[in-house]
Formats: structure tokens, C-alpha cells, sequence
């Protein structure tokens, strides 16, 4: 599965990487099924439920030129493995999603449009009070 979506944005790039580099931030804004994140170092460990199975994600948090969360996801035997890249540029945010495993088949494009798109939508907004809170 593949899906890219370019987002719109008024914040600065240096402010986006910071918030961005936060899989607590990221993770259960994207991926709604997604009730906890735990972080350690540059590793991450979420856990949800996807349509009454639940799941759990781990992965790393890779920073370069751009922000890349590689991880495995697992729940109920299945297996899977992807790849969310976000390049950051002053303005917009291209994202960039791979995956290959059980979700799949499960998830389809119907809910990976809606939760893209749901993202999309209330990023800058969310951002905003982040960059709030955080004091950036």
C-alpha cells in the first residue's frame, strides 16, 4: 500500500521537524486507532485497536533531511512492515506512506484516505496549539 499527500502549512520548517519528530504527536493524529505511544530515545512503541484486534507498533524515529518512521506492526499472528516519510519544506509537508502486511488487506484505502485526509485538515490548527504548549 502506498499513499502521498501534500499538506499546507503557515509554520516554519524548524518548528514542523521539532513537533513532527514527536511519534506522541504524530502517531495517534494519523492513525486514530492508536491509544498510546511510549518513547525511548529515537524507538517508539504504540498500541491500539483496529476493528475489535488489537495491535501494537513498534519503530524508529530517523532525522535527516527528512523525517522517516520506519516500524513493524503486528496483531493477531499477522505481520507487516512500512515506512512514513514527511519531507518538510517552508509551506508545505509532502507524506509519503508504505506499507506491506495484514493491515493491508483490513484497512484498505477507504480508511487511509479518511484518516490522511482528517490529518491533513486539522494539521496546522493542531501545530499551532503544540507550538503553544511546547513554547516554540
Amino acid at each position: 500500500m502506498n499513499k502521498s499527500i501534500t499538506i499546507t502549512t503557515s509554520h516554519e520548517r524548524q518548528s514542523l521537524f521539532i513537533i513532527l519528530s514527536d511519534p506522541k504527536f504524530v502517531l495517534p493524529r494519523l492513525f486514530p486507532p492508536i491509544k498510546q505511544v511510549e518513547i525511548e530515545g529515537d524507538s517508539f512503541n504504540a498500541h491500539g485497536r483496529f476493528l475489535t484486534m488489537a495491535f501494537h507498533m513498534h519503530g524508529n524515529v530517523l532525522r535527516g533531511s527528512e523525517l522517516i518512521y520506519a516500524f513493524y506492526l503486528s496483531a493477531g499472528g499477522g505481520m507487516g512492515q512500512g515506512k512514513l516519510t514527511m519531507n518538510i519544506k517552508e509551506g508545505e509537508i509532502d507524506l509519503r506512506f508504505e506499507y506491506d502486511g495484514w493491515m493491508e488487506r483490513m484497512s484498505g484505502i477507504f480508511f487511509m484516505d479518511r484518516w490522511f485526509s482528517g490529518f491533513a485538515s486539522k494539521l496546522d490548527e493542531e501545530v499551532r496549539m503544540e507550538r503553544i504548549r511546547r513554547k516554540i
